[in-house]
Protein backbone atom coordinates (compact mmCIF):
# COMPACT_ATOMS: atom_id res chain seq x y z
CA UNK A 1 0.00 0.00 0.00
CA UNK A 2 2.80 2.43 0.90
CA UNK A 3 4.58 1.67 -2.34
CA UNK A 4 1.49 2.60 -4.37
CA UNK A 5 0.96 5.77 -2.33
CA UNK A 6 4.58 6.84 -2.87
CA UNK A 7 4.48 6.01 -6.57
CA UNK A 8 1.39 8.20 -6.98
CA UNK A 9 2.80 11.08 -4.93
CA UNK A 10 0.26 10.64 -2.14
CA UNK A 11 2.97 10.34 0.53
CA UNK A 12 6.42 11.89 0.79
CA UNK A 13 9.78 10.13 0.98
CA UNK A 14 9.86 10.99 4.68
CA UNK A 15 6.49 9.30 5.24
CA UNK A 16 7.70 6.27 3.30
CA UNK A 17 10.79 6.08 5.52
CA UNK A 18 8.60 6.28 8.63
CA UNK A 19 6.60 3.33 7.34
CA UNK A 20 9.80 1.41 6.59
CA UNK A 21 10.97 2.00 10.17
CA UNK A 22 7.67 0.66 11.54
CA UNK A 23 8.22 -2.61 9.67
CA UNK A 24 11.80 -2.79 10.96
CA UNK A 25 14.17 -5.27 9.36
CA UNK A 26 11.40 -7.36 7.85
CA UNK A 27 11.63 -7.95 4.09
CA UNK A 28 8.81 -5.44 3.52
CA UNK A 29 10.51 -2.81 5.68
CA UNK A 30 13.75 -3.30 3.75
CA UNK A 31 11.84 -3.08 0.48
CA UNK A 32 10.28 0.25 1.47
CA UNK A 33 13.67 1.58 2.58
CA UNK A 34 15.20 0.56 -0.75
CA UNK A 35 12.38 2.29 -2.56
CA UNK A 36 12.87 5.49 -0.55
CA UNK A 37 16.64 5.37 -1.08
CA UNK A 38 16.20 5.00 -4.84
CA UNK A 39 17.69 1.51 -4.88
CA UNK A 40 14.46 0.04 -6.24
CA UNK A 41 12.90 1.36 -9.42
CA UNK A 42 9.18 0.99 -10.00
CA UNK A 43 8.14 -0.18 -13.44
CA UNK A 44 4.59 0.68 -14.48
CA UNK A 45 2.37 -2.28 -15.25
CA UNK A 46 1.83 -2.35 -19.00
CA UNK A 47 -1.54 -3.48 -20.27
CA UNK A 48 -1.78 -4.92 -23.75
Amino acid sequence: VEEIAYENGWITREQLMESAERYGKSPYGQHLKGLADGEIMLVPNQKN
